[in-house]
C-alpha cells in the first residue's frame, strides 16, 4: 500500500510539474490535458481532486478564452472547497470566477464574488488575497466609470499594507 501511494503521489508530482512548463509556456490546451491526467489518476485510485487541480485547469481554459468552461470548473471546485471547509480555496476560486465574470463585464456579478470572498472568515494566510480582492474591486469599478470607488479601493489597499507592515501588492 505505502508503495502504490507512493508511486501516485510521483506520479501526480510529474504531472504537476508537466503542467506548470506547459501553462508557463503558453501551451494551454496542453496544460488542459495534463490536468485531465491528473483528474483521471485520482479518480482511478478513488481519491477526489484537490482544490488546487480545478484552479489550474479553470485558468487555463480561462487563458484560452473558453471561459464559461472555466466558470463550470470553478463552480465545481468551489463547491468541494466548500464541502472541505478550505477557506483558502474558497476565496481564491471565488477570485478566478470573478476574474472571468470581469473580462465577460459582468460587474454585478464580479461584486457578488468578491464581497462573498471577503465576508469569509479572516486568517494571516488571507492577507495577500484580501489585497487582490481589493485591486480587483477597483478594476470593477473602473470597468464601471467609477473612477472615485476604484482609487477608495486602492486606499484600502495602502492602509491594508501599512497596517500590517507588509507589501503586498506594489500600489503608489
Amino acid at each position: 500500500l505505502l508503495g502504490s501511494l507512493q508511486a501516485q503521489t510521483e506520479a501526480e508530482d510529474a504531472l504537476m510539474g508537466r503542467f506548470a512548463m506547459a501553462y508557463q509556456h503558453g501551451r494551454y490546451a496542453e496544460s488542459i490535458h495534463i490536468m485531465d491526467s491528473a483528474f483521471a489518476l485520482r479518480h482511478y485510485v478513488g481519491t477526489s481532486a484537490p482544490t488546487y487541480y480545478y484552479l489550474n485547469k479553470g485558468a487555463a481554459l480561462g487563458s484560452l478564452g473558453q471561459y464559461p468552461k472555466a466558470l463550470e470548473i470553478f463552480q465545481q471546485g468551489l463547491a468541494l472547497a466548500e464541502s472541505r471547509r478550505d477557506k483558502i480555496g474558497q476565496v481564491e476560486l471565488r477570485r478566478n470566477m470573478g476574474n472571468i465574470q470581469l473580462l465577460l463585464g459582468k460587474y454585478v456579478e464580479v461584486r457578488t464574488l468578491f464581497q462573498q470572498a471577503m465576508n469569509l472568515d479572516r486568517s494571516r494566510q488571507l492577507l495577500q488575497e484580501d489585497a487582490l480582492l481589493y485591486y480587483q474591486m477597483g478594476l470593477c469599478a473602473f470597468g464601471e466609470n467609477n473612477v472615485s470607488a476604484a482609487e477608495d479601493y486602492i486606499d484600502k489597499i495602502k492602509k491594508f499594507e501599512h497596517q500590517n507592515k507588509e507589501l503586498i501588492l506594489n500600489v503608489l
